[in-house]
């Protein structure tokens, strides 16, 4: 298992956005999410005609966990 860091951009906000972290089998897996969430955001910013800034994600880093590291940080997080 793997627990990924990652930036969601947010114009507006004072840093600019926010960190936050999610959890992949594979790191081939958590660069196609962070990729898939970076296409949602252009296709919402498409759909709503404003600039894409908001939503956009950037990969910060990948680290490897174990189940029981898996468990503390998802189910009693």
């Amino acid at each position: 298992m793997y627990k990924f860091k990652f930036f969601v951009h947010c114009k507006g906000w004072k840093a600019g956005g926010y960190e936050n972290v999610h959890f992949a089998e594979t790191p081939k897996e958590a660069k196609k999410t962070v990729a898939r969430w970076n296409e949602e955001a252009k296709e919402r910013a498409k759909r709503l005609g404003e600039e894409v800034v908001d939503g956009l994600v950037d990969l910060l880093e990948i680290t490897p966990i174990t189940d029981e590291e898996f468990v503390e940080d998802y189910v009693y997080a």
